[in-house]
């Protein structure tokens, strides 16, 4: 006859611990689409301001995640290129608040800034550094340039996910398109209820 030492077998625990976490891992592993709800993140911009997706509450927003690679680069540059000729804040409605542009980068405060710098991605820019890659994470940015186009209720509108702007290889002009036209309907949605979270 054997006594049980009241001890747990490892194997119960790791069972117990696959059976509680596997819905967490199921939800970290799904990519964000058209319809979801944004995912909320505290970063940091590049002159050391809290910055969160809801702080846009009631405004559009591009949302880019860059790394520095040569994609990143020409997507950075498109985008910059219809800032500068003002069809980004056109895309409002007249006498609404213009989308806002977001730039998470892979990287320091110093290596963000010198991104913007050689791409032209200034001006009306909020730009977070994201060096240990939290905020990429949390929205599967990793293969870049990735961007969302979130509405002013907190909900994805777009992301670069199709086969012809998916990340890497596919022409900048086309992903900074999409990206406008989806910033247009954004702002002509009728409904324009503010952040919800929930």
């Amino acid at each position: 006859m054997t006594m049980r030492t009241g001890k747990p077998h490892m194997g119960s625990v790791f069972a117990v611990l696959v059976v509680l976490l596997a819905p967490l891992a199921a939800y970290a592993s799904q990519e964000l689409r058209a319809g979801d709800r944004a995912i909320e993140f505290t970063g940091t911009d590049v002159s050391g301001r809290a910055w969160r997706p809801s702080d846009a509450s009631g405004r559009a927003v591009a949302l880019f995640f860059f790394c520095g690679c040569d994609a990143c680069h020409r997507v950075a540059r498109a985008w910059a290129g219809y800032q500068r000729a003002g069809v980004v804040a056109q895309a409002a409605k007249p006498g609404s608040e213009p989308p806002i542009t977001v730039a998470v980068f892979a990287g320091d405060s110093q290596a963000a800034r010198l991104f913007a710098a050689q791409t032209c991605l200034t001006g009306n820019v909020v730009l977070i550094a994201d060096p240990g890659m939290k905020a990429t994470e949390l929205y599967q940015a990793q293969r870049c340039p990735r961007v969302f186009v979130i509405n002013s209720r907190g909900a994805v509108r777009y992301t670069n996910n199709s086969a012809d702007d998916a990340p890497q290889g596919h022409n900048e002009q086309r992903i900074a398109f999409k990206v406008l036209q989806s910033l247009r309907n954004v702002c002509t949605e009728s409904d324009r209820k503010q952040w919800n979270s929930h």
